[in-house]
């Protein structure tokens, strides 16, 4: 009864976080919304934005890899934000730039692939990353459980899921650092297209 009502709180703190990150985004982004040039500016930027967001997603991470036992439903509100985002920061221009490259005859099988490639990467990183995180769990305790990974210590389980975070930034530095030499090689080529033209 007593993790009925933990969880429940949870799940409140979430649904007004939500509310709030949900409001303040119309408020914010009103204006900018309302000006083409600013929008113009973004969609001409998309690969300084993509790498932008990826910052804000391994920030996010870092914080939620500081999770223990006593979080309140607040600070696990407040270390998911940045998450979500760096989600929303990284969707728009990483579709515009996918779509944007394909030729337009081509543009609804790339759309379908686009969803597909999305759908298939967030179950199998579901599955991926809750392998990790039950293995980090069994690694911690040495044990197996009859009932599953979920009826270990806590204090193992939150380890694991630490640990998990500690993945997950990994995976998202590489690719950063990937994004970040593919930005500096374009602008190499643009570079030696606009020497081209001048010559």
């Amino acid at each position: 009864m007593k993790m009925n009502k933990h969880i429940a709180r949870i799940v409140g703190w979430l649904f007004i976080t939500g509310t709030v990150a949900g409001v303040l985004s119309v408020i914010l982004t009103q204006p900018i919304l309302q000006s083409p040039d600013v929008l113009g500016q973004a969609s001409a930027q998309a690969n300084r934005m993509l790498l932008g967001a990826l910052m804000v997603l391994v920030m996010g991470y870092l914080a939620m890899s500081t999770l223990s036992e006593t979080t309140s439903a607040l600070g696990f509100g407040l270390r998911i934000l940045p998450i979500g985002l760096g989600m929303g920061i990284f969707q728009s221009p990483n579709n515009s730039a996918i779509m944007g490259s394909a030729p337009r005859e081509r543009l609804g099988v790339v759309s379908g692939m686009l969803a597909i490639s999305r759908t298939l990467g967030q179950t199998s990183g579901i599955a991926g990353f809750g392998a990790v995180w039950a293995g980090r769990v069994f690694a911690k305790t040495v044990e197996v459980y009859p009932g599953g990974v979920t009826t270990a210590p806590v204090s193992a389980q939150v380890t694991g899921l630490q640990e998990t975070f500690y993945t997950m930034i990994v995976m998202i530095t590489i690719g950063m650092i990937l994004g970040i030499w593919a930005y500096v090689v374009d602008r190499r080529a643009q570079a030696h297209r606009l020497l081209a033209v001048q010559r």
